[in-house]
């Protein structure tokens, strides 16, 4: 007897242009890449021909009329976990190439934590009696220290030594600086509150060393770089945010 014809395959989704998947350049930074922003691409239905893409305002187009079945650069996709979020599929990827990691319409994260290039050192946690200007409670001193050491191919300068450094921070002990402290240690365990380059101050005279990494940190307790400064715990929480790191990580 005649073998039973295998079931019609369910409608897969459909990747964007091979090209665009495989290309290094398309992700700016190394912690990313497609694969693990699980992006998953399908076509828009053909009843949604006047919709027009939120990130670029330029309307949808359908399949691509050289190559039947394979979506145009300007079709519109879907990310895989948000409901009916419809971008060009050049316009998503270019979000990426940038080093988003959220959807653009519900803020939705994708991907694997953001980690950094932080060589290995230690942190730190103590209170001092003292309170910091503004507040009466004691103070939180965070002391982070870094040996010398060899510099990796995540580095300026591969295999050449880099200096090591000691630094200190100060918190004050309530609720918003231990919250502070919480995701301040998220952000250590990522690698990402120091780098290893040229200092700002010393310039390429001074060599490479470990320096910050833009989570900025008040390093005196009173003065320009201390308190009082109302709205530094404001921009701290944004700074976090921007390396991908939230309350949501601390809950």
């Amino acid at each position: 007897a005649a073998a039973a014809a295998a079931p019609a395959p369910s409608a897969p989704l459909l990747d964007l242009p091979r090209s665009l998947l495989t290309t290094d350049e398309m992700v700016a930074r190394p912690h990313l890449s497609l694969q693990q922003l699980r992006i998953n691409f399908a076509l828009v239905n053909e009843d949604r021909p006047d919709e027009d893409c939120p990130i670029c305002l330029e309307p949808f187009r359908q399949l691509d009329p050289i190559a039947p079945g394979v979506p145009h650069p300007e079709t519109a996709v879907k990310l895989e976990h948000c409901v009916g979020h419809l971008f060009h599929g050049t316009c998503i990827v270019r979000c990426v190439h940038e080093g988003h990691i959220k959807c653009p319409n519900c803020c939705k994260r994708y991907g694997a934590p953001r980690t950094g290039n932080q060589p290995p050192g230690n942190m730190r946690v103590f209170e001092a009696k003292e309170s910091l200007p503004g507040f009466s409670v004691p103070t939180i001193c965070i002391e982070y220290s870094f040996a010398d050491g060899i510099q990796t191919a995540a580095h300026p300068q591969p295999g050449q030594r880099y200096q090591g450094t000691l630094r200190t921070a100060y918190l004050p002990a309530n609720a918003d600086g231990r919250k502070a402290l919480a995701l301040l240690r998220v952000a250590w365990q990522r690698r990402l509150i120091f780098t290893v380059d040229y200092s700002v101050t010393f310039g390429q005279a001074g060599g490479v060393r470990v320096v910050w990494n833009g989570i900025h940190h008040k390093t005196a307790p009173t003065g320009p770089y201390g308190y009082p400064d109302p709205s530094y715990f404001t921009r701290l929480q944004a700074e976090l945010e921007q390396v991908g790191i939230t309350e949501a990580d601390i809950a």
